[in-house]
């Protein structure tokens, strides 16, 4: 889950440090709520992604995934009130679009004329490799954390 978009160069220590947590999600709830009345959240708070991670208990390396623009203080709090009750990794490291772009389009020129480092001009299949990237990057731990609890 993720509300940081290419223009954030510094991300909060509370989100980075979150990943240590035991519950993941409750740890997000309790950071809104404490900084409920904070306008400079404002952006992470109104808009923000998620990539939803699903697999077969029966078979772990069934994976698949979808992702969802939300609000935080509206479908992403339901979400994450639905992970903290079942303490469902809701992993928060930031791997960055900018740097998937970066990485995948190495040609400046391409990045430039295809406005790849705004969200607005990505196409489906841009939004479906960065999925791809990050449940490659992020899934499998997830996942071994989640089994572990059961």
């Amino acid at each position: 889950m993720c509300g940081y978009g290419f223009e954030e160069t510094d991300v909060p220590d509370w989100w980075i440090d979150n990943v240590l947590k035991d519950n993941q999600a409750q740890g997000i709830l309790d950071y809104f709520e404490e900084h409920s009345d904070d306008q400079s959240y404002n952006k992470l708070l109104n808009l923000g992604y998620c990539i939803i991670l699903v697999t077969n208990p029966e078979n772990p390396v069934d994976i698949s995934y979808m992702i969802q623009h939300l609000r935080i203080r509206l479908e992403g709090e339901r979400l994450l009130k639905s992970l903290a009750k079942y303490n469902i990794p809701a992993h928060t490291e930031v791997s960055f679009p900018s740097d998937f772009i970066k990485t995948r389009y190495k040609d400046q020129t391409v990045i430039q004329e295809k406005n790849l480092l705004s969200l607005d001009s990505w196409t489906t299949q841009i939004w479906e490799d960065y999925c791809s990237y990050l449940v490659a990057l992020h899934g499998k731990d997830m996942l071994v954390s989640y089994f572990n609890k059961q």
